[in-house]
């Protein structure tokens, strides 16, 4: 049975050999380099809770060759790789699977945002602020709605990556999207309160970001302006657009 799922990954594999073989000698280099990282950050499972700052740890090393190429070659070879591994592993890995693939996904979106290959409404991060030495504490939030019952749930992670904060609690909503903005006021309003402005809140929904750059329905024009009043209050936050997979833990205080 393992052969059997592994045929269409083998072949692709093959394919995307045969593509690195038509690459100059230093286009090669990179993208073994880039293929080695992949799959150790995948093994790892590093890309699952900081995707984006394993993918920028080598975009500063690699600026030779047409580097968008030589990136979708490597991810595409270490995705089909990690995947016919998985698969012959059997059940025991099942789990890590989905995981895994929404891994490789988001790198994938994060390469064409850099390239500027997205267009903006499609854009998976919205950034307030500067960075700076302060390391920034990571939060995750999501909403809930069912049976005219809204739910919003937020998580607060310490410098060791162990929750800090665990909110669930029943917000007064009519809709799913309005679950959604008031689990993100009240992510932002708990991060202040602890004095922590320094900022990565991972969501699940599109639309917030949307809302946040004023390309959404003017209907929901005053949760906007409540949460860019507190987001000035920010030295630096970062808003990232993740799968619900990656947001498990929010979602479960949103639907309690």
């Amino acid at each position: 049975m393992a052969a059997h799922y592994s045929l269409p990954d083998n072949l692709k594999r093959i394919r995307i050999l045969a593509k690195i073989a038509t690459l100059t000698p230093v286009e090669k280099t990179a993208v073994w380099r880039l293929y080695r990282f992949f799959r150790k950050s995948v093994k790892n499972m590093a890309l699952i809770s900081d995707y984006a700052t394993v993918c920028a740890t080598v975009m500063l090393d690699v600026k030779t060759g047409p580097a968008y190429r030589c990136y979708a070659l490597a991810l595409n070879l270490a995705q089909s790789y990690s995947r016919m591994k998985l698969r012959s592993a059997g059940l025991s890995t099942r789990v890590l699977r989905p995981l895994v693939i929404e891994a490789f996904h988001l790198l994938r979106i994060q390469l064409q945002i850099w390239f500027g290959m997205r267009q903006p409404s499609l854009l998976s991060h919205v950034t307030f602020g500067s960075i700076s030495s302060v390391t920034p504490m990571l939060a995750y939030c999501d909403g809930s709605f069912s049976h005219n019952t809204g739910g919003a749930g937020v998580l607060i992670l310490d410098l060791q990556l162990e929750p800090l904060v665990e909110i669930s609690r029943a917000v007064p909503v009519q809709s799913a999207f309005l679950a959604e903005l008031s689990a993100m006021t009240m992510a932002l309003q708990t991060l202040l309160a602890l004095d922590m402005r320094h900022a990565i809140l991972h969501v699940d929904a599109q639309g917030l970001l949307t809302t946040l750059t004023g390309s959404s329905e003017p209907r929901y024009g005053h949760e906007r302006a409540q949460i860019l009043e507190l987001v000035q209050a920010f030295a630096f936050l970062q808003i990232i657009l993740v799968p619900r997979l990656f947001n498990f833990r929010a979602d479960r205080l949103a639907a309690n």
